[in-house]
């Protein structure tokens, strides 16, 4: 039963040395075959990729000591007057826990 494990163990150990080097031919023929698209699309006048643009980081900052131009109130801005365009009256602020004055 040893003796069983072992030659399975070895066993596996060469077919995973020979799957590494098939990978790494693979990844060779891989790498031949890019750099002949790469000379063929350069003689064709393509340069390159164009370049990316960097997305926008979806977070907008906000100087917490800048007042808000609707309610002239600092600690919020403009966004927390998106379901109320009105300025908040001292009871409202308080409810949305937003610094009065």
């Amino acid at each position: 039963m040893a003796q069983d494990l072992e030659q399975l163990l070895e066993r596996r150990a060469k077919l995973q040395e020979q799957i590494d080097e098939v990978e790494t031919k693979i990844l060779e023929q891989k790498k031949s075959r890019r750099d002949e698209l790469l000379a063929e699309l350069k003689e064709l006048g393509f340069d390159g990729p164009a370049p990316r643009r960097t997305p926008a980081s979806g977070v907008r900052q906000r100087d917490p000591n800048r007042p808000c131009p609707i309610c002239q109130i600092a600690g919020h801005d403009k966004r927390a007057h998106r379901s109320h365009p009105k300025a908040f009256t001292p009871a409202e602020l308080k409810e949305r826990n937003l610094p009065s004055s």
